[in-house]
């Protein structure tokens, strides 16, 4: 296997590249007190690599570079997304890394250079985006002709007024008998205050 990891083009500097890849599945234990083998699945969340190499200490321009990748970030807030070509990142199905956790670099004991070690994480896993994929096309939309509401002292006027702009025409018994309501109405207001 050869033992390079670019980022973006750029090469690792240094010697002895190591990567390991993981991928964590979360299960939870369903069996409380009993015997029982019973979990959930909570996800497969991204695989992440930790990656080692030595860097010399002539060549302190090229670690101060690969820091500098390191807390890099794109638009906003966000740590800086890399194409990344290297030969166990992309067995693991993996083809965007992000920095993640720590980056350390450790004086070496042996020769004089630096024990350098970071963290890359996948960057939109294929379960992410399979979530992604179901969660919007279970978003539906929903619409309706109307007017809105105001969440006021005008909702009771705005309720009768499409009380009446939907009421059907009265008929002429039904007119006839509103305007004897109304005529009862006002005599025994009026009949109250003399």
């Amino acid at each position: 296997m050869s033992k390079f990891l670019m980022l973006d083009g750029y090469s690792l500097p240094g010697f002895g590249l190591m990567v390991q890849g993981a991928l964590q599945i979360k299960n939870e234990d369903l069996s409380g007190e009993t015997s029982s083998t019973s979990t959930v699945n909570k996800g497969v969340k991204p695989k992440t690599f930790t990656v080692s190499l030595r860097v010399k200490y002539e060549d302190a321009a090229a670690l101060k570079q690969l820091t500098a990748k390191a807390e890099a970030r794109d638009s906003g807030d966000r740590m800086r997304v890399y194409a990344c070509v290297n030969d166990t990142v992309n067995a693991m199905g993996v083809r965007q890394v992000q920095f993640t956790e720590r980056f350390a670099v450790n004086e070496s004991d042996g020769p004089r250079c630096w024990d350098v070690s970071f963290t890359l994480r996948e960057f939109q896993s294929r379960p992410e985006m399979v979530e992604q994929r179901e969660s919007a096309a279970k978003s539906v939309t929903q619409s309706s002709a109307g007017k809105a509401v105001a969440a006021d002292a005008g909702v009771l006027e705005d309720v009768r007024e499409t009380a009446e702009a939907v009421a059907e025409p009265l008929t002429a018994l039904e007119r006839l008998l509103q305007a004897v309501d109304a005529a009862l109405g006002g005599s025994d207001a009026s009949g109250e205050g003399a």
